[in-house]
């Protein structure tokens, strides 16, 4: 065969005879385990000039006794190895060497929208990349596999959005990898699994969005999550904590899962699970360190029916309870706070406070059960009118608009409201309001102080 210059010799080939490729210019090997390798007859590579085997395996072929003239990346993936030789193969030879891929730093957007290709685990030996940038496989619809090398600190926004058919994803030992952008993989449906590598410290939002994952461990290393980072993964059925998982503030983390019962960890100091319409229950670990109840933390969450605040949360987010429906709530003495929204539009049937909170908006139980709260300095500067409405109530025994006062009217609300510096300070006043919110509202609202001081709002559930 004195034509035959390059031959590649699959992993299939169980023995070679005698000086087989003796006169062969260029031969190629790529079985990766030694205990593939075929068994070989004399003089097989004797004459042959080159003689490449797959990178990192010089250790195996040494025991074949033949000068090795150099490692090449074996394309499992025809469509990959044309696209990384038309790019990369700077020396024309028709191979990638170790050098060439090590030179490499910058995958661009060559895959991007490629729907041939279906491998690429040698990706793993371009070890001069740090990032994988953003879009790189963005609709790779075909692809199943991918080996991300260690060197890579960032998997960069959208990078595998909606490859659709990807099934494993590896990272090789020693991974640096320490964030996953935002989109990263979403779409991927086929994606049943993933090990996040130890050293990760940021998830981006919508991360893994619409993945098939059915159970993830976060690493310890963890500093920041993005909201929603497992949204729309119906198949999701745990989410761990690696051990010395440690980061506070889980908000977002739970948010727009598929859950329907989730414990707090002990470790959380805010927590959020916004959207979550299958969630019915919630517990929180025994130590529960929880602080506060992030914006929107359960906002939405129609079918959770009860939940009992801990003992430790000073402060209630914007929106925290929107849309949602109890029989009955009780806010503990350690809120300090509840702010804009926190219980709007909700359909409660009691609320009990076992403590006076030091701030509560205007607008916390907004659209719940016509509830009007006190207002602020600055709540006044953006609605005078509201203002208005309640001193009148207390004053006049009345609530009327700015337009339905009187202009004496309007100089003895602002006298009293100057001199409360534009807000009430519960319980006194707020004892007065709703005496008169009661008679306003007499069968939406019915409210008193027990024995110990026990605020309790009682009424029908609100439509």
């Amino acid at each position: 065969c004195d034509s035959l210059t390059s031959v590649t010799i699959p992993d299939s080939v169980e023995s070679i005879g005698d000086g087989a490729f003796s006169s062969v210019t260029s031969v190629s090997v790529n079985w990766t385990e030694s205990a593939q390798l075929p068994t070989l007859g004399t003089g097989v590579f004797d004459d042959a000039a080159q003689l490449l085997i797959p990178i990192g395996t010089t250790n195996i072929y040494s025991t074949w006794g033949y000068a090795i003239d150099g490692e090449v990346v074996m394309f499992a993936d025809a469509k990959v190895e044309e696209i990384c030789l038309t790019k990369w193969d700077t020396n024309k030879d028709g191979r990638l060497s170790v050098d060439e891929v090590e030179a490499v730093t910058d995958l661009g957007t060559v895959f991007k929208y490629n729907a041939d290709i279906v491998s690429f685990d040698e990706l793993k030996y371009f070890t001069g990349l740090t990032t994988i940038p953003k879009n790189a496989f963005w609709w790779a619809t075909s692809i199943t596999s991918v080996t991300i090398p260690a060197s890579v600190t960032l998997i960069d926004d959208w990078a595998f959005y909606c490859c659709s058919c990807l099934k494993t994803f590896t990272f090789a030992p020693g991974s640096q990898l320490e964030k996953i952008g935002k989109h990263a993989f979403s779409g991927c449906g086929a994606l049943t699994a993933i090990d996040i590598p130890a050293s990760v410290t940021s998830i981006g939002e919508e991360a893994f969005e619409g993945t098939a994952l059915t159970t993830i461990e976060l690493p310890a290393s963890l500093e920041s999550i993005g909201s929603s980072p497992f949204w729309n993964c119906g198949s999701l059925e745990s989410i761990t904590f690696a051990d010395g998982f440690a980061m506070a503030d889980l908000t977002g983390l739970f948010d727009q899962t598929s859950f329907k019962t989730i414990e707090v960890p002990s470790f959380a100091k805010s927590v959020s699970f916004k959207y979550c319409k299958n969630l019915e229950t919630v517990t929180f670990a025994e130590g529960c360190q929880l602080t506060s109840l992030a914006d929107y933390a359960f906002a939405a969450c129609r079918s959770l029916k009860s939940i009992e605040i801990p003992a430790s949360v000073e402060s209630i987010g914007e929106n925290a309870f929107e849309g949602c429906v109890f029989e009955s709530i009780t806010i503990p003495a350690s809120v300090k706070t509840i702010e804009s929204g926190a219980f709007s539009y909700a359909r409660i049937g009691t609320i009990a406070f076992e403590g006076t909170p030091e701030y509560i908006d205007d607008w916390a139980f907004g659209g719940s059960c016509g509830l009007y709260w006190y207002a602020t300095d600055e709540d006044h500067a953006h609605n005078p009118d509201l203002v208005y409405r309640m001193y009148s109530l207390l004053l006049l025994g009345e609530e009327k608009t700015a337009e339905e006062l009187t202009a004496d009217e309007k100089t003895a609300i602002i006298a009293e409201a100057e001199n409360d510096g534009w807000s009430y300070n519960p319980p006194t006043d707020l004892d007065e309001l709703y005496e008169k919110l009661t008679e306003l509202y007499p069968k939406t609202l019915s409210c008193d102080w027990d024995n110990d001081g026990l605020m309790v709002s009682t009424g029908p559930v609100c439509e």
